[in-house]
């Protein structure tokens, strides 16, 4: 029995939650009064977690707890989320943010206790999680996939099987601090690896040493969409909480990275090709571009080690640096300041490839259809070429992911 659509997903993947949102007061007074504590909880109260876990309980058939210690392995768990600020909504009744933690379960499964848990939120006073605004803007959905404990996740097909641009505009997340494509991991060392003299990498030989540098730089931190830092699962950090709440299937969200990651060699070795055929392009329009690129120092108006400056592309204002020890890069949209993509955490020495790895992003942007506008028409025009040579190589849509034949 396939465990989804069209017999797209092997059976065998597990999916846990951690679900982020905010909740009213749940029909006790105790937890909201506007006169006695002048608005809604500042941060979730143990109390307050302990009665969402018993209100879940009931609506799920599963024991809920709201555990005060990180060391808790696996269950069903309500946790406060310190990120979410309640007084800063405008509904009234909405008193504090939480999270919501499953284990992981067989997708079906989590498919109907994802249903169940939405019917709960609704109930609960929670029904304006579902749209996506600014103030829903900052809540997010994290998916927890693994394909049991002995079962690497391959970095690599993930990396090259993806349509991480999509899924991240899809939920309005495109651009965030927290949810960087991995590309933006190895894409800027990518880059200066293909010009290296005698590079290691050489697909006229063989794809193996770009899918081992691939496994080597995937993002193992907070600022990738997709965060390998655990051995034994993946989490996937692309949607939202309006996404939770919303009636597209678990089955239909995930299931792009999940056939990246159950495809077989041919598929891998067509979709190397794909991502060294792109960045070849990349690095070619890069070199026509990067003396165009430079920064331009603010003046430091307080002791920090912090350094700001504007990122320029043939004189025109396009983004802002922040260097921290790392440089954050991002480059703005219609408006000032208003940033379409960014990129954090990536070395100094690699600022021409990081920024060009960010206007690739651009590019597929503009390649969905979309209408994407930037302040700086000189780097809009040269991103319209990117487009065209992506375009007319090709490479504007991946090659089919086909199932390994041992992936059951």
């Amino acid at each position: 029995m396939s465990v989804s659509r069209n017999d797209k997903i092997a059976n065998g993947w597990n999916v846990g939650f951690e679900v982020e949102v905010i909740l009213g007061d749940l029909g006790n007074p105790k937890f909201f009064d506007r006169v006695e504590n002048d608005g809604p909880m500042d941060e979730a109260t143990p109390s307050y977690c302990q009665a969402v876990a018993k209100e879940l309980s009931l609506f799920t058939g599963e024991k809920w707890s709201a555990p005060r210690k990180d060391k808790r392995g696996t269950g069903f768990f309500v946790l406060p989320e310190y990120d979410i600020d309640p007084i800063n909504f405008p509904y009234e009744h909405q008193v504090a943010g939480v999270e919501l933690i499953t284990p992981p379960l067989p997708i079906y499964q989590a498919e109907k206790v994802r249903n169940i848990i939405a019917d709960a939120i609704f109930e609960l006073g929670g029904e304006d999680n579902v749209e996506f605004n600014e103030h829903t803007a900052g809540l997010g959905w994290h998916v927890n996939i693994d394909q049991g404990p002995n079962k690497k996740i391959s970095g690599a097909l993930y990396s090259i099987g993806v349509d991480e641009v999509t899924m991240l505009k899809g939920s309005n997340r495109m651009g965030g601090k927290y949810t960087g494509l991995q590309r933006h991991s190895f894409g800027p060392r990518l880059l200066s690896e293909m010009r290296a003299p005698n590079s290691f990498i050489n697909l006229a030989k063989s794809d193996a040493n770009l899918a081992h540098f691939l496994n080597c730089n995937v993002g193992k931190t907070k600022s990738y969409a997709a965060n390998f830092s655990r051995d034994h699962y993946l989490e996937l950090r692309h949607f939202g909480t309006p996404q939770f709440c919303n009636d597209e299937s678990l089955a239909e969200l995930i299931e792009d990275p999940l056939t990246a990651l159950q495809m077989g060699p041919k598929s891998k070795q067509a979709l190397l090709n794909h991502l060294w055929e792109t960045f070849r392009i990349l690095d070619g329009w890069l070199s026509e571009h990067e003396k165009k690129i430079k920064i331009r120092l603010e003046e430091k108006k307080v002791q920090t080690n912090l350094q700001f400056a504007t990122l320029e592309f043939d004189t025109e204002d396009v983004g802002t640096l922040v260097w921290d020890g790392q440089i954050n890069l991002e480059i703005w949209g219609a408006q000032r300041h208003e940033t379409l993509v960014g990129t954090w955490a990536q070395a100094q020495s690699n600022l021409n490839e990081a920024f060009g790895v960010l206007c690739l992003d651009i590019a597929e942007l503009v390649l969905l259809g979309g209408e994407v506008v930037l302040q700086s028409n000189a780097l809009s025009k040269a991103i319209s070429t990117l487009c065209d040579r992506i375009e007319a190589s090709g490479l504007s849509n991946r090659p089919e992911k086909n199932r390994d034949h041992w992936f059951s």
